[in-house]
């Protein structure tokens, strides 16, 4: 079985149930496929592609609940929200062409918990 990779934290946000989306830069075909399963790397966790869609990365929309579906810890202030996922991606992806500044378009996976 394929994989996806995950942080620690945000695995730990899956098994809560408080992350069923994640967004990657767009580098070509989409990395992940629409319908099927993916191991967690590192673990026996699996997840299920159940949608892909692609946005403009600062496309995310804090009325649609996008930085909670991220596994951001909810703090009801939109500007912290913003923040902390913003501290996350740069965390990832770092000063490059795909930063939170530069808003690169990314794939949106959404996905289901199945182990």
């Amino acid at each position: 079985m394929k994989t996806i990779k995950f942080t620690n934290e945000m695995i730990e946000r899956i098994l809560e149930g408080k992350k069923t989306e994640t967004r990657r830069p767009i580098k070509g075909q989409p990395k992940y496929t629409l319908g099927r399963e993916y191991r967690i790397e590192g673990t026996d966790i699996v997840v299920y592609i159940k949608d892909i869609s692609a946005h403009e990365l600062q496309d995310m929309s804090y009325a649609r609940g996008d930085y909670w579906s991220e596994g951001i810890i909810p703090r009801h202030d939109r500007n912290c929200e913003i923040q902390q996922f913003m501290d996350i991606w740069n965390g990832i992806y770092g000063d490059t062409e795909y930063s939170w500044r530069n808003n690169p378009f990314v794939y949106v996976y959404t996905f289901k918990l199945v182990k």
